[in-house]
């Protein structure tokens, strides 16, 4: 499957939107905006095939402005089509979820500090089913709770264990974050019997990188 869903198409023109200077380096057909505002013109003045959201560590106020972002291509009458990419540095059920129902296509987990254009072009190029939100959703346990420390960072704790037990990288990386935590036995027995007692956050919080 490629990312358009239509067999023999192939994608010419990239729009990549990164404030992070994430994307290293960028071939003939791919375009580079640096904000929100210079990716919607960027829209309105030419035709493109994907759209890559580029999401680094970033403080509330920024990653806010990239899910407003999502939201206006997914609205927008020339944008509303073309197939978007969203690049996370880490799996993160709440910031999922937003995009998820803002329409995002495809979401990719992309722990490197910079992307070139080859490892790109091998991203766009193997899309399908398994990068959609949802599907990366239903590894995730729905219990991980996200508490806010400041403006750039988090804490992430087990809401099936009434938010005590703090969820380290280790601990998220093996378990919370993969298939196998329907075998966790917070899962199994949550102390919050409601699994929306373990969703108490929302994506205006972020993990420090």
């Amino acid at each position: 499957m490629n990312i358009s869903g239509v067999k023999g198409e192939i994608i010419m023109n990239i729009l990549i939107c990164d404030t992070a200077g994430i994307v290293e380096t960028t071939s003939g057909d791919q375009v580079v905006t640096n904000s929100p505002i210079s990716c919607m013109q960027a829209i309105c003045d030419n035709h493109f095939d994907l759209i890559v959201i580029a999401m680094g560590p970033k403080k509330i106020r920024e990653r806010n402005a990239f899910l407003e972002l999502c939201y206006a291509l997914k609205e927008g009458e020339k944008s509303r089509d073309i197939p978007l990419l969203v690049l996370l540095p880490a799996k993160h059920r709440s910031l999922l979820e937003h995009l998820q129902m803002a329409g995002v296509d495809f979401a990719e987990i992309v722990d490197w500090k910079t992307i070139s254009a080859e490892q790109l072009q091998q991203i766009t190029h193997q899309l399908n089913g398994a990068r959609r939100p949802y599907r990366i959703l239903k590894e995730i346990c729905p219990y991980i709770s996200y508490q806010v420390i400041d403006t750039r960072r988090e804490l992430m704790v087990c809401g099936a264990d009434r938010c005590r037990l703090v969820l380290g990288p280790a601990r998220l990386a093996d378990l919370c974050e993969t298939s196998d935590h329907i075998y966790c036995p917070y899962f199994k027995k949550p102390k919050f019997l409601n699994a929306k007692s373990g969703r108490g956050a929302n994506a205006t919080t972020e993990t420090e990188q």
